[in-house]
């Protein structure tokens, strides 16, 4: 199977260009019409407060903004979407001959005098054969089938599943051998392969065996071999340790202790374990990158990143989402933020858009590709072709995906403002703590509620227009 890029597209450089919804190829009246019927707000899944402008959301097409909502560059973790970050870095290790697949993990790595326990073992019990693709799952579905049995784990502790407690019913899965301690419980209950349920402890595992395996900080992989050729700085975005979800009891106000099965080890090889399961720190405007990147299967300005086989679009539970699709080139990031079209971003293949007339016709309409910047016509030959390497897969849809908690607090609401756009403008007062900007970008005093968000790695610059020196401060709520 192969797949087109449209001469039409382009590719976005230091930022977004802006273009019209007209330009797009969308009906404007139309378009007013859809995004003023819309209730575009901050989410406050978990208890989180995305109150006073902290949420963002893009729409893009083609590599051109065409609307945003809330800033932008608002700056939050996005829960389950760095699920799609683990992908991408397993993608590489097998890109790069660093691991079979299908191999059982026990071959690369055993975590052995590691983990916790001696039954977490990967040489021992249901672990003999588990694989790194039972651990991911599939591309097509949002089964997991590593035999990890707990989402979260208060509801473990509590013998029901659910994340929300509005949502929450008792029960586990009748193949899980429960002692209530999600510690202790975290590891292969049955055979891989033949249980499908979603699960971020899986995918705590997988971070680990990754980590080894590249022997390296895997954030560093993923900036290095894909962020920086699609243009998100090793600046703007961070992903949090797994020692550091697990330390908090209150990642989620209101969800308390939902990280409990996040077991050792924390570092290896002297390199930090990253939250597989997601806890990515970043904006709307980059995660529309990222999106974008799945639009164009692995492309970007002529160059193959990724094999498509290991991209994918995610959604997170806190109502985040970074996705793409091939059809019409839309592209949506989307960051705590509430009020959009229900839109699953892992296995929706339709534009957000494609009910929206221009010239008669639906942007959707193949034969119509109405997008239309500086005037010019454009058509639908091929600019790169790809070729997808492995068989079996069905391209024309990514993995199904509920939105999956991920840690977010009171304690973590304190990111992200945007200088270089006036919609962003109310992040920048309120009348709580004062947060310096160090002059070696990082956070360094956050104080009071706000202490336990070291984002140290991650810097937060104003820079488009100049407006905030580094030694300038800015208030956090």
């Amino acid at each position: 199977m192969s797949s087109i890029v449209p001469n039409w597209a382009t590719y976005p450089e230091r930022d977004w260009e802006e273009i019209t919804p007209e330009e797009a190829g969308l009906d404007p009246e139309g378009f007013a019409r859809w995004v003023g019927g819309l209730d575009v707000r901050g989410a406050s899944f978990g208890g989180e407060d995305h109150s006073r402008n902290r949420f963002g959301a893009v729409l893009t097409r083609g590599g051109y903004l065409v609307h945003s909502w809330g800033c932008r560059r608002y700056l939050h973790h996005t829960a389950s979407v760095g699920k799609a970050l683990t992908w991408a870095v397993l993608g590489f290790a097998v890109m790069d001959g660093l691991i079979d697949p299908d191999e059982p993990i026990h071959r690369y790595w055993t975590g052995r005098g590691q983990l916790s326990h001696p039954h977490k073992y990967l040489t021992e019990g249901y672990h003999k054969t588990l694989t790194w693709r039972h651990l991911i799952g599939k591309r097509t579905e949002s089964l997991h089938w590593g035999g990890f049995p707990m989402e979260i784990g208060n509801r473990w502790a509590e013998k029901r599943t659910g994340l929300e407690e509005k949502d929450a019913v008792p029960g586990i899965p009748s193949w899980a051998a429960w002692t209530g301690d999600p510690y202790y419980d975290c590891y292969s209950h049955v055979e891989p392969g033949t249980v499908g349920l979603y699960s971020s402890a899986g995918f705590w595992r997988l971070g680990q065996a990754l980590t080894h395996i590249w022997g390296r900080d895997i954030k560093d992989v993923a900036q290095e071999r894909l962020f920086d050729r699609i243009g998100i700085g090793a600046e703007s975005w961070d992903w949090l340790p797994g020692s550091y979800v697990k330390d908090r009891k209150y990642f989620y106000p209101t969800i308390p202790d939902s990280y409990t099965y996040l077991d050792p080890p924390y570092e290896i090889g002297g390199n930090v374990v990253r939250s597989g399961p997601g806890w990515v720190v970043w904006s709307a405007s980059d995660m529309a990158r990222f999106g974008y990147l799945n639009a164009t299967r692995g492309l970007w300005a002529g160059e193959q990143i990724i094999d498509p086989d290991w991209l994918r679009s995610h959604s997170g539970g806190n109502k985040s989402g970074a996705s793409g699709e091939s059809t019409y080139f839309t592209a949506l990031g989307v960051v705590t933020t509430d009020g959009l079209p229900a839109y699953k971003h892992a296995i929706e293949t339709r534009s957000i858009v494609q009910t929206i007339y221009s010239r008669g016709r639906s942007v959707g309409d193949p034969d119509h590709c109405g997008l239309r910047p500086s005037g010019r016509d454009f058509d639908v030959s091929v600019q790169h072709p790809i070729q997808l390497g492995i068989t079996g897969v069905d391209h024309d849809q990514s993995t199904a995906e509920r939105g999956q908690l991920a840690p977010g607090s009171d304690d973590d609401h304190v990111v992200g403002a945007d200088a270089a756009n006036d919609v962003c403008a109310d992040l920048l007062v309120s009348a709580s703590e004062d947060v310096p900007l160090s002059t070696d970008g990082g956070y360094d005093d956050l104080g009071g509620a706000a202490a336990v968000q070291q984002f140290h790695q991650l810097r937060f610059r104003c820079v488009e227009r100049g407006d905030f020196p580094a030694d300038e401060r800015v208030h956090a709520e």
